[in-house]
């Protein structure tokens, strides 16, 4: 996060240069943390916090090139994840959007 950013225009920038997306930032999921070993076996604390988002248009060329969107099945997330805790708030947003039903 920039100094000024809450975490919803964190976010909005964040998708809007790694994807070249603009998207609407929804309801809190959640807060979830994960120790991981960088490439250079460094520890490393990822301290996410998850939300709803509804991608909109392509408005730009991402300013990032090694991100890119791939839509995958939510049954197939825990094997091609990376991070247990994305794989969490996968399952929590799942929980979330069925109790609304």
């Amino acid at each position: 996060m920039e100094d000024h950013e809450n975490h919803s225009q964190c976010l909005e920038r964040e998708i809007l240069e790694e994807t070249g997306y603009n998207v609407v930032i929804g309801t809190y999921i959640g807060n979830a943390k994960c120790f991981f070993l960088s490439t250079k076996k460094e520890p490393i604390l990822n301290d996410g916090y998850f939300y709803f988002a509804q991608l909109l248009n392509k408005i730009q060329d991402p300013i990032d090139d090694d991100h890119f969107i791939k839509w995958i099945e939510t049954d197939k997330t825990q094997d091609l994840l990376i991070h247990e805790h994305q794989y969490w708030a996968i399952k929590e947003g799942l929980k979330l959007k069925m109790h609304k039903k």
